[in-house]
Protein backbone atom coordinates (compact mmCIF):
# COMPACT_ATOMS: atom_id res chain seq x y z
CA UNK A 1 0.00 0.00 0.00
CA UNK A 2 1.40 3.22 -1.25
CA UNK A 3 1.18 6.22 1.41
CA UNK A 4 -0.37 9.20 -0.16
CA UNK A 5 1.00 12.71 1.64
CA UNK A 6 -1.14 15.95 1.97
CA UNK A 7 -0.01 18.38 -0.52
CA UNK A 8 -1.07 22.00 -0.37
CA UNK A 9 -0.57 24.08 -3.22
CA UNK A 10 -0.13 27.76 -2.35
CA UNK A 11 0.33 30.47 -5.13
CA UNK A 12 0.46 34.45 -4.77
CA UNK A 13 1.08 37.01 -7.29
CA UNK A 14 2.93 39.95 -5.93
CA UNK A 15 3.44 43.31 -8.09
CA UNK A 16 5.88 46.68 -7.28
CA UNK A 17 7.39 46.65 -4.10
CA UNK A 18 6.08 43.68 -2.28
CA UNK A 19 7.21 41.75 -5.37
CA UNK A 20 10.68 43.82 -4.61
CA UNK A 21 10.73 42.89 -1.23
CA UNK A 22 10.20 39.29 -1.91
CA UNK A 23 13.15 39.21 -4.19
CA UNK A 24 15.69 41.05 -1.49
CA UNK A 25 14.43 38.51 1.21
CA UNK A 26 15.31 35.93 -1.19
CA UNK A 27 18.86 37.20 -1.69
CA UNK A 28 19.51 38.25 2.13
CA UNK A 29 18.47 34.48 3.51
CA UNK A 30 20.47 32.79 0.35
CA UNK A 31 17.36 30.85 -1.17
CA UNK A 32 18.77 32.26 -4.58
CA UNK A 33 22.08 30.64 -4.43
CA UNK A 34 20.37 27.12 -2.35
CA UNK A 35 17.86 26.57 -5.26
CA UNK A 36 17.79 27.14 -9.06
CA UNK A 37 14.35 27.17 -10.20
CA UNK A 38 11.77 29.23 -8.85
CA UNK A 39 9.26 26.78 -7.87
CA UNK A 40 11.88 25.49 -5.62
CA UNK A 41 12.51 29.23 -4.22
CA UNK A 42 9.06 29.95 -3.99
CA UNK A 43 8.53 26.20 -1.20
CA UNK A 44 11.62 27.60 0.60
CA UNK A 45 10.42 30.86 1.03
CA UNK A 46 6.65 29.48 2.28
CA UNK A 47 8.32 26.80 4.12
CA UNK A 48 10.70 29.76 5.88
CA UNK A 49 7.33 31.96 5.88
CA UNK A 50 5.20 29.30 7.53
CA UNK A 51 7.52 28.09 10.46
CA UNK A 52 8.16 32.34 11.56
CA UNK A 53 3.99 32.45 11.34
CA UNK A 54 3.89 29.52 13.30
CA UNK A 55 5.89 30.95 16.11
CA UNK A 56 4.24 34.01 15.68
CA UNK A 57 0.84 32.45 16.43
CA UNK A 58 2.06 30.46 19.33
CA UNK A 59 3.27 33.60 20.97
CA UNK A 60 -0.08 35.63 20.44
CA UNK A 61 -1.81 32.88 21.92
CA UNK A 62 0.63 32.98 24.69
CA UNK A 63 0.32 36.53 25.12
CA UNK A 64 -3.16 37.39 25.07
CA UNK A 65 -4.69 34.11 25.49
CA UNK A 66 -6.42 34.09 22.58
CA UNK A 67 -5.84 30.42 21.01
CA UNK A 68 -7.56 31.04 17.13
CA UNK A 69 -7.33 34.70 16.28
CA UNK A 70 -8.17 36.20 13.04
CA UNK A 71 -5.80 37.50 10.49
CA UNK A 72 -6.81 40.91 11.41
CA UNK A 73 -5.95 40.88 14.58
CA UNK A 74 -2.81 39.12 14.27
CA UNK A 75 -1.82 41.57 11.80
CA UNK A 76 -2.41 43.93 13.85
CA UNK A 77 -0.24 42.82 16.46
CA UNK A 78 2.96 42.62 13.86
CA UNK A 79 2.37 46.44 12.92
CA UNK A 80 2.28 47.57 16.74
CA UNK A 81 4.61 49.60 18.46
CA UNK A 82 4.97 46.96 21.30
CA UNK A 83 5.13 43.85 19.45
CA UNK A 84 9.02 43.30 19.43
CA UNK A 85 9.59 43.86 22.73
CA UNK A 86 6.60 41.06 23.91
CA UNK A 87 7.58 38.82 21.09
CA UNK A 88 11.56 38.89 22.61
CA UNK A 89 10.26 38.75 25.83
CA UNK A 90 8.23 35.81 24.86
CA UNK A 91 11.19 33.91 23.74
CA UNK A 92 13.43 34.63 26.39
CA UNK A 93 11.56 33.53 28.57
CA UNK A 94 10.32 29.97 27.04
CA UNK A 95 6.42 30.82 28.69
CA UNK A 96 4.13 27.91 28.13
CA UNK A 97 1.17 29.88 26.05
CA UNK A 98 -1.51 28.31 27.90
CA UNK A 99 0.08 29.59 31.32
CA UNK A 100 0.05 32.83 30.29
CA UNK A 101 -2.82 35.17 30.94
CA UNK A 102 -3.63 38.70 29.13
CA UNK A 103 -3.93 40.72 31.98
CA UNK A 104 -1.76 39.62 35.14
CA UNK A 105 -4.28 40.51 37.75
CA UNK A 106 -7.31 38.68 35.86
CA UNK A 107 -7.50 35.07 36.84
CA UNK A 108 -7.24 32.29 34.53
CA UNK A 109 -8.94 29.30 33.56
CA UNK A 110 -6.13 26.91 33.78
CA UNK A 111 -8.63 24.09 32.37
CA UNK A 112 -8.75 25.97 28.98
CA UNK A 113 -5.92 28.25 29.69
CA UNK A 114 -7.34 31.23 29.13
CA UNK A 115 -8.23 34.25 31.27
CA UNK A 116 -11.44 34.02 33.21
Amino acid sequence: MQIVRPTRRVCADFFGDPAIELDLLEVQLGINRAYRNKGERDTALMELAVLSLKKHVAAYFGLNGDKYPSYADVAAWLESDGYLSKFTDFLLHDKKPALIAHDPAEPVDTKHGHPG
